[in-house]
């Protein structure tokens, strides 16, 4: 079962995000975004990247936090 995951990180979003409505017939707003976080120093310093999904009373904070 998928169980949701709360994570508190920072790092870089990929792309504008860009608000969506879902089709369920809840019209639900959500948003889809990659945040890029590094890992590692020096030379061997890189992204990981994970995909992230805000829905619900979440999306209503993005333009105060993102």
């Amino acid at each position: 079962m998928n169980t949701p995951v709360t994570i508190i990180t920072t790092g870089r979003v990929t792309a504008d995000l860009e608000l969506k409505t879902s089709q369920n017939g809840r019209n639900t707003k959500f948003v889809q975004f990659s945040l890029a976080v590094n890992k590692g120093y020096g030379e061997n310093n890189r992204p990981n990247y994970y995909k992230c999904l805000l829905f619900g009373e979440a999306v209503s904070y993005t333009h105060l936090t993102l």
